[in-house]
C-alpha cells in the first residue's frame, strides 16, 4: 500500500511469478518489518537474490550438459580425485557446502527459514565467483584436458547444484535447469 494504492498478493504473484514472490517474503525474518522492494523483485538479473540462486543452478546443470557431451560424467561408482580440488576457489565452496547440514538441522530446530536464503545466496556467490575465475584463468575451468580433474570439479560443481536444489526445495521454490538469460555466454 503507498498513497492509498493497494496491491494484492494475486497481482504480486502475476506479476512477480510463484518463486520471486515466496523468495522476498521468506528472506526476512518473522520478526521484521516486511520491505518488499517491487523494483528489484521484478529484475531478471543477479541483482534479484532468487533469480542469483537459480541462476547458479541452471548454469550448474549447463555444465553438467557439457561435460556429458565430451564425455565426463559423474558417477558414484566411479572414484573422484577430490585431492585435486586445491584452489582457493575450491575450498571456499567445500567450505560453504560444509555448513549445509548443520543449518538445516538449526532452521528445522527454530522454524525459521530466512537463515537458508542467506545461505544460499552466499553458496551461490562462491559458485558465480569460481565460474568467474574459470573464465579469466584457464587453469582454473571445470572441463580441462585433464580428465581426472573435470571429474572432481564436476563433482564439486554437482554437490553444490544439490544442496542448491534441496535448499531451494525447503523453501518451495523450484529450480530451473535452464535460463534464458546468461546461458549463450557460459564458459566451462
Amino acid at each position: 500500500k503507498r498513497k492509498d494504492n493497494f496491491v494484492t498478493i494475486d497481482e504480486l504473484i502475476d506479476l512477480l511469478g510463484p518463486d520471486v514472490f515466496r523468495y522476498f517474503l521468506i528472506m526476512r525474518s518473522h520478526n521484521s518489518h516486511l520491505n518488499f522492494d517491487l523494483e528489484l523483485a521484478q529484475k531478471q538479473s543477479m541483482e534479484n537474490p532468487a533469480y542469483y540462486i537459480q541462476n547458479a543452478h541452471a548454469r550448474i546443470c549447463s555444465i553438467e550438459k557439457k561435460a556429458a557431451d565430451r564425455g565426463i560424467q559423474f558417477s558414484v561408482t566411479n572414484p573422484i580425485k577430490l585431492e585435486l580440488l586445491k584452489s582457493e576457489e575450491e575450498i571456499t565452496i567445500i567450505e560453504k557446502l560444509l555448513e549445509f547440514p548443520e543449518l538445516t538441522a538449526r532452521l528445522a530446530k527454530n522454524l525459521e527459514p530466512h537463515p537458508l536464503t542467506t545461505y544460499l545466496e552466499e553458496l551461490a556467490g562462491v559458485y558465480h565467483h569460481y565460474q568467474t575465475a574459470g573464465k579469466k584463468n584457464s587453469d582454473l575451468r571445470v572441463i580441462t584436458d585433464d580428465r581426472a580433474l573435470s571429474e572432481a570439479r564436476l563433482a564439486l560443481c554437482i554437490a553444490v547444484r544439490i544442496v542448491l536444489r534441496r535448499g531451494l526445495d525447503i523453501l518451495g521454490i523450484s529450480a530451473p535447469e535452464y535460463m534464458a538469460r546468461d546461458q549463450a555466454d557460459e564458459t566451462v
